[in-house]
């Protein structure tokens, strides 16, 4: 399965700033259970650029306080045009998970995720019910 990240932070470590560690682990995991993963930055060429190359199945965003509201603007746009799964993570979705309420969001991730986004990928994968999978810590 092609899982997507994107990131502001992937986006400001480019041009020196830090590196997103998070997702890092995340991707880490993914990769170790056989997906395919790619991290890109919130800018509009960019991420239409991997929707048509890497054309994800998931796309995964770590949302911090402020940022979430770009990243569900961009999460609309992306499922007007493309048929993907939405998954919040980071900061954000954690302390308000009354975010899963907005429009397009399809999973939040509340926590740690390496093992339970695995997890996920997996159970999407086969198609398989993901209802009761407890998305957080």
């Amino acid at each position: 399965m092609n899982i997507l990240f994107i990131s502001d932070a992937a986006e400001n470590y480019s041009v020196g700033g830090f590196e997103p560690l998070g997702i890092m682990y995340l991707t880490s995991a993914l990769k170790e259970a056989g997906h395919q993963v790619a991290i890109c930055g919130a800018g509009r060429n960019e991420v239409k650029k991997y929707l048509s190359k890497f054309r994800p199945q998931v796309v995964a965003y770590s949302a911090t306080t402020g940022a979430h509201r770009l990243f569900l603007n961009l999460n609309r746009r992306i499922k007007s045009e493309h048929l993907v799964f939405s998954v919040f993570g980071g900061p954000h979705p954690t302390f308000f998970p009354q975010m899963i309420e907005e429009e397009g969001v399809n999973a939040l991730c509340i926590g740690e995720g390496e093992e339970v986004f695995v997890e996920l990928a997996a159970k999407l994968e086969r198609g398989e019910d993901i209802s009761r999978l407890a998305i957080s810590t």
